[in-house]
């Protein structure tokens, strides 16, 4: 029984910045492949907006 809590999963707030990032990407990457076209074509979209929008550095 020790063992397997032992083994436990990560809890979201005790992995990494970059680990968080990446499992979200993946997590909307996925998302993204259910919609349609359409749909990926309007989110597509929506993010060169805000690539353009986002500052490259906040020195």
């Amino acid at each position: 029984m020790s063992d397997k809590l032992q083994r436990r999963k990560p809890i979201l707030h005790e992995l990494s910045n970059d680990k968080k990032n990446e499992l979200l990407l993946k997590l909307a990457f996925e998302n993204v492949k259910k919609l349609s076209k359409e749909q990926q074509m309007r989110v597509a979209e929506i993010l060169s907006q805000k690539q353009r929008l986002r500052p490259r550095n906040k020195l």
